[in-house]
């Protein structure tokens, strides 16, 4: 079941233009179509961590649809992820509003990054450094509750 799709899922940092669909699929291969929901974490706004991987270099600037610029992310920036609430209503949209805290470089293994925890987290995932799968790039924001109802 396509949760995400169904709900138009959508993932934007409007300051280092990142903007693309959240797609879901047991399959890493799903990154070719989007950012891809890591199967077993939290969707976005449930309490625990939503981890969200996307490719760094499949698609180039000036298409947002990649993680090419998230090396740029500062703490403090705010990551928007929109759905529709109402399959009725195409137009309406909730926005959850997460706030950068921490970005990190770690092995391709460490896993601890993708641990369920116990705070509204988003952890977007993508290789680094640019044009090379060496190690990974982890940007943790939380959610702004001042903006949503939990």
């Amino acid at each position: 079941q396509k949760i995400l799709e169904d709900l138009n899922t959508e993932l934007n940092i409007e300051t280092i233009n990142i903007e693309g669909v959240i797609v879901q699929g047991e399959s890493s291969l799903r990154m070719n179509d989007g950012f891809w929901h890591f199967p077993i974490s939290s969707f976005p706004g449930e309490k625990g961590n939503s981890v969200i991987i996307g490719h760094r270099f499949l698609h180039l600037p000036p298409r947002k649809d990649t993680f090419f610029n998230l090396e740029n992310i500062k703490i403090g920036e705010n990551i928007v992820i929109s759905q529709n609430t109402d399959p009725n209503k195409p137009e309406e949209k909730e926005h959850l509003n997460y706030i950068v805290t921490e970005t990190k470089i770690v092995e391709p293994n460490d896993v601890s990054v993708i641990q369920q925890t116990d705070d509204y987290r988003l952890t977007l995932i993508t290789c680094t450094p640019l044009w090379t799968s060496e190690k990974r790039l982890v940007v943790i924001a939380k959610l702004d509750k001042l903006y949503k109802r939990v």
